[in-house]
Parts: C-alpha cells; structure tokens; sequence
C-alpha cells in the first residue's frame, strides 16, 4: 500500500475499496496452469475412450512456449489446444486414434509429437 501512496494521490486511493498486489508467476506455476489444463483434456478423451498421456517433457515443452512475460499464462490454454488438443482430435478423426488406445504427447527436438500405442 505504500508503493501506491508514493504513485497516487489520496483523493483517488479513497476512492478504492481494496487493492491486490499480483506477483509474477514463476515457471512452476506455469508448469502447475499447464498441468491442470492437461488433466482437462485427459480427462475429456478419457471419456471418448482414449487414454492421454502427457510427459513431463511435453508438458515443459508446452509450459515455456504458452507463456508470455507481458500476458502471464492466459496465452497458456490456446498452446495447448493448438498443439495438443487439436492434433488429437485429428488422430482421432483420422481413424489412427479410437477407443482402447493409448495417446503419448511427448517433446522431441523442440516439437510435441503423438504416439498411439
């Protein structure tokens, strides 16, 4: 609070109810974001019959490219529906995907790849 009353006037900090101070987010609440945003599709192709496994590389991988320094993790879920979601639904349409098997998202050179097992 003391920051803002070397930056504000008076007449406009009565005029705030509260104030909340955001810190940055480090890369492991970033990898925590992407985790749960993961677990989201897992559990969305769980449901068609496709088990989703993500590794720990993928989800690195898909954690530092869906951050942004100026916007934080919002940019975080369209990652992971550009490059994770949208190429399963393709493996699944496709027909190289259905029910019974088995989806391994993982990194290699710098790219997230599919596996079906």
């Amino acid at each position: 609070m003391a920051e803002l009353r070397q930056t504000f006037r008076p007449e406009f900090l009565n005029r705030v109810d509260d104030a909340i101070v955001f810190r940055r987010l480090t890369p492991a609440d970033v990898r925590r974001i992407a985790r749960g945003l993961t677990d989201a599709v897992r559990e969305r192709m769980r449901a068609l019959g496709v088990q989703l496994e993500v590794t720990d590389a993928a989800l690195d991988l898909l954690a530092e490219r869906g951050f942004d320094p100026t916007y934080g993790a919002r940019p975080l879920r369209r990652c992971i529906c550009t490059q994770l979601e949208d190429p399963a639904a393709e493996a699944l349409l496709s027909g190289r995907t259905g029910p019974g098997d088995r989806l391994i998202a993982d990194a290699k050179d710098g790219k997230l790849v599919l596996e079906t097992r």
